[in-house]
């Protein structure tokens, strides 16, 4: 295996040989770089957005893990999170409000959030019951049933 360096130049040959080997010749930096891209999707998902598909213009609002997050737009303006929750991080969104409105499609479009402004996102206090998780997952299964033929 031949392997460039195109982040650093600590070796000035390319490394020829098998990679992944326990002894530190066998570790090449390259390897475990992904350009903070895992560490981006963490943020994301932390303050309640996630851009599922990559290069669409809007984020898929989930449940943060903060009360609150306040983003400084490079245009000036200001974008306000609020976890709403009163339960524990396994209870379901109840109901999203963007500057007061709601959004129904639980997704806010990045242009939305330059201008600004304030996402509430409410989550329920009641937990999955026993018959609701025995029904998604028969749900689960049929749905899965039907794609795979």
């Amino acid at each position: 295996m031949m392997h460039r360096y195109g982040t650093h130049n600590h070796l000035s040959v390319p490394f020829v040989g098998k990679a992944y080997q326990t002894i530190p010749r066998g570790f090449i930096p390259e390897m475990d770089d992904d350009d903070g891209t895992m560490s981006a999707w963490y943020v994301w998902a932390s303050i309640g957005l996630y851009p599922l598909v990559v290069g669409e213009p809007y984020y898929e609002i989930i449940h943060p893990i903060f009360e609150e997050v306040s983003i400084r737009l490079d245009n000036g303006n200001t974008f306000v999170i609020k976890n709403k929750a009163t339960g524990n991080h396994d209870n379901q969104i109840e109901k999203v409000l963007f500057n007061g409105k709601k959004i129904t499609d639980f997704r806010i479009y990045h242009q939305d959030i330059l201008k600004g402004g304030v996402l509430e996102i409410f989550v329920t206090t009641q937990v999955f019951s026993k018959n609701n998780t025995f029904t998604f997952f028969v749900l689960y299964f049929f749905v899965l049933s039907l794609r795979c033929g």
